[in-house]
């Protein structure tokens, strides 16, 4: 298995939990659109979005009722990006992947996920 591929390994499992923890029950003319932050650490280059898109494209092509957005940011640019997103009140459901540099910055903004997982 390839490097790339493990690495988002870790990224497809928290947006099966996150999905998995929406509500089931939607009318057929509502769709819950779920965001994918990407590019506070890595994330960002070509390839790595290509995979990414692919999960996207996949994840939404499956069912109707979550529609999956990535939002992409330059690696440069994206702690700011971040920030204005949160203070905007409009923050993405899912960040990642996130280096330590990312995570450490944001300490106290993640959602532990750990319960969702557990059950």
């Amino acid at each position: 298995m390839s490097r790339k591929l493990l690495r988002l390994v870790p990224i497809m499992l928290i947006v099966v939990v996150v999905l998995g923890a929406l509500p089931a029950s939607t009318s057929a003319r509502e769709s819950i659109t779920v965001t994918w932050f990407i590019g506070l650490g890595t994330g960002g280059q070509p390839a790595q979005l290509e995979a990414e898109q692919k999960v996207v494209d996949d994840f939404n092509a499956s069912q109707d009722a979550i529609k999956l957005e990535i939002i992409v940011a330059e690696n440069s640019v994206a702690p700011d990006t971040l920030s204005t997103l949160i203070a905007s009140g409009q923050a993405p459901d899912i960040v990642g992947p996130v280096g330590g540099d990312g995570a450490n910055r944001f300490y106290g903004s993640w959602l532990d996920l750990q319960p969702l997982v557990d059950s």
